[in-house]
């Protein structure tokens, strides 16, 4: 297993638990946060190689953990993918970020993960 570390940002259960198998099968530590705050106190709390988040988050959304994640030196050259739905508030389609819809294909997940991580 590598010394690389992800954080899989995600309010729903079995969507977060898939995805964390999805890191580990890749070979990379994961940690999981279930909304924005705690995804927060994570980043500033250790160093992360990839963030997998979604944007529909209780607590903090997605879009405004974005925006403090660019306006702070140690987290804004942390990669982020964005996994989340289409249609209504943080539609990929309007992200200018890398992003996955969900419902995501695991192919696709591990694939997206490996790039990131090379």
């Amino acid at each position: 297993m590598t010394d690389k570390v992800v954080l899989v940002v995600e309010d729903e259960p079995s969507n977060a638990r898939l995805l964390a198998l999805l890191v580990e099968r890749c070979g990379v530590r994961v940690e999981v946060a279930h909304d924005g705050q705690r995804a927060l106190e994570m980043l500033r709390a250790r160093d992360f190689d990839l963030v997998l988040l979604d944007l529909i988050l209780p607590v903090m959304r997605g879009e405004e953990l974005l925006g403090i994640m660019k306006t702070d030196t140690r987290l804004r050259d942390v990669p982020v993918l964005i996994i989340t739905t289409m249609g209504g508030p943080g539609d990929p389609d309007e992200c200018p970020l890398p992003h996955i819809r969900k419902p995501f294909r695991t192919v696709e997940v591990r694939a997206a993960i490996s790039e990131y991580l090379r």
